[in-house]
């Protein structure tokens, strides 16, 4: 996946393909959300390995300045990570999307296998939460 990821000139193709609202190149993703550094140090950026890695420039404010925005997805292309150089500010900005604002619900609980399924989207995800 890293060749291809590499060097893959075709990302809102391989959005497409994978499901992912595919919009303007410059648009931001569904339910984009700045987030803190701390939640950030917190999310799923440093459990998964990112299935696509995507720089674009665009625009945070209307009329605004374009942004130069590096977007890391996880969990296929539904979810994922941004991060912005604030070079006036001398530090980093993070953000958050997804294609879904889960509302995650319980399914299923085997000893240490967890299953949860999301309200709005149904989407299931498992889990092993053994040692």
């Amino acid at each position: 996946m890293l060749l291809d990821l590499v060097h893959s000139t075709d990302v809102d193709g391989q959005l497409r393909q994978s499901g992912f609202p595919s919009v303007h190149p410059n648009a931001l993703p569904p339910n984009w959300k700045e987030i803190s550094e701390r939640e950030f140090t917190e999310s799923a950026f440093f459990i998964y390995s990112p299935s696509a890695v995507e720089f674009k420039q665009a625009q945070l404010i209307p009329n605004g300045p374009l942004e130069n925005i590096n977007m890391f997805y996880v969990y296929g292309y539904a979810e994922g990570f941004a991060m912005i150089a604030d070079r006036e500010a001398g530090r980093v900005r993070y953000f958050r999307f997804a294609e879904c604002e889960h509302d995650w619900q319980d399914i299923t609980t085997y000893q240490f296998l967890h299953t949860i399924r999301c309200r709005k989207c149904l989407e299931t995800r498992s889990f092993d939460t053994s040692d």
